[in-house]
């Protein structure tokens, strides 16, 4: 299981709700492989990042170590937790990453044969929302 929190001070309504808000991205990164020709990964790796870089929490599937190393590069904003699913950690990821300057990860913890990371999100002065990326469960508690 993984838990954020965001960090927080007091703050006006406004300023609250603004805060609270929250860019969130499921993002199928689809593998690297040399069959998708002009589609493969370096063509399609800048546009991907363009995209996640607004985000405060990203889910992304079919992410392989290279993938995530670019990511992690070009988004040092973004922290990341997550294993592959094989024995050895390795191979293809679903991986979680979130803004570590607005949420802040207490617990960690996958779930299921494909290593799924696991996370439980709520926002501050609501009854937590499910979501389910990947079959995981998943709660952020914002700001308040």
């Amino acid at each position: 299981m993984l838990v954020f929190s965001a960090c927080g001070t007091t703050r006006s309504d406004a300023e609250r709700n603004e805060a609270a808000a929250l860019q969130v991205v499921s993002f199928n990164l689809r593998l690297n492989i040399a069959s998708d020709s002009a589609d493969a990964w370096p063509y399609r790796r800048e546009a991907a990042i363009a995209l996640l870089r607004g985000a405060d929490l990203v889910g992304v599937q079919e992410a392989l170590p290279d993938m995530l190393t670019d990511l992690d590069e070009r988004l040092p904003h973004l922290a990341r937790i997550g294993v592959g699913r094989e024995a050895d950690g390795g191979g293809e990821y679903s991986a979680i990453l979130y803004r570590a300057d607005r949420l802040t990860c207490s617990a960690t913890g996958h779930s299921g044969s494909r290593r799924r990371p696991m996370c439980r999100v709520a926002r501050a002065g609501t009854l937590p929302s499910h979501a389910s990326p990947r079959g995981a469960a998943s709660e952020i508690a914002g700001p308040g």
